[in-house]
């Protein structure tokens, strides 16, 4: 069972298929949290390692190298995270800008 990107704009296609200027924007720029951060740069090093840092693979199929695949419940549960820790911030920028 594959690892699918449960948000953004490549959001269903499984890890492997997903560009890595993609997945080193979201490692500098998403401010995740494990284990999707965990999963994504994992991903990365796995093509760095076998020379495809700079194409997307064309398989669809396959796992996170040297990592278990989330479960749906698990992906929900990091969406819900981010997702929160995301208004969070929201919350306290906008109190920063009323004050």
């Amino acid at each position: 069972m594959a690892f699918t990107m449960p948000f953004g704009k490549h959001k269903g296609k499984s890890l492997q298929q997903v560009p890595k200027q993609y997945l080193d924007w979201l490692i500098g720029n998403g401010d995740l949290r494990e284990p999707m951060k965990g999963f994504l740069e994992r991903e990365v090093a796995r093509r760095e390692n076998s020379g495809e840092a700079d194409q997307t693979p064309a398989t669809e199929h396959g796992s996170v190298s040297r990592g278990e695949p989330a479960s749906d419940a698990a992906v929900r549960r990091i969406i819900r995270q981010e997702l929160g820790l995301l208004f969070h911030r929201l919350g306290d920028a906008l109190e920063k800008g009323r004050g």
